[in-house]
């Protein structure tokens, strides 16, 4: 039998799947929060010090409470509590947040800071602006207030965006004598000297 001489077709190419386009990432939605709080004279972080606090709960854009703060002025820029009868304190304002529970655990909890600025819109009446930052991100917070029986109520509005400016260092705490690198847990009496 003759040989076929005919070229063999090409085989067929297979198309390229075409790239998968990314999937298009929604904006991040704004995450606002809401605090309903109380400025006044009081005890700052359970001490006998006094100062000047700010405190109540954070509320969520449903109004759903995610936690219970509480803010101190600045004790090391503010050794004496300023009056705050005209307006609050301009200045550094850390703090905590509680989540719940009784336990106050580093669970539970979140160390917050605050640089709040405030001026005054009428007797007896002020606007605030300033910038913090907690373990979630850097936020913006704006609000008002009004003097109530010697201290201040305050609405404030709270939103998390990278764009916000810089904190101002935290103040350096007292001195602390250097941890004892022998000292960890478990070093106990089996690796003190036997008498």
């Amino acid at each position: 039998a003759p040989m076929d001489t005919t070229p063999a077709a090409p085989a067929p190419v297979k198309a390229e799947p075409a790239p998968a386009a990314a999937p298009e990432v929604p904006p991040r939605p704004v995450e606002r929060y809401f605090l309903t709080a109380r400025l006044e004279r009081g005890q700052i972080g359970g001490k006998h010090q006094q100062g000047v606090v700010l405190h109540g709960p954070w509320r969520n854009q449903i109004n759903v409470v995610g936690a219970q703060a509480r803010y101190n002025l600045d004790v090391t820029q503010n050794p004496i509590p300023p009056d705050i009868t005209d307006l609050p304190p301009s200045g550094q304002w850390p703090g905590r947040m509680n989540f719940g529970g009784t336990a106050q655990t580093k669970r539970t909890q979140m160390v917050d800071r605050m640089a709040l600025r405030f001026s005054k819109t009428d007797p007896g009446k002020c606007k605030f602006e300033g910038e913090g930052a907690n373990r979630v991100g850097k936020y913006v917070v704006t609000g008002t207030g009004a003097f109530r029986d010697g201290g201040w109520d305050l609405e404030c509005e709270r939103v998390y965006t990278p764009n916000a400016p810089a904190l101002p260092p935290a103040p350096a705490a007292g001195k602390r004598a250097k941890a004892n690198p022998l000292a960890f847990a478990g070093a106990g009496p089996a690796l003190s000297p036997r008498q």
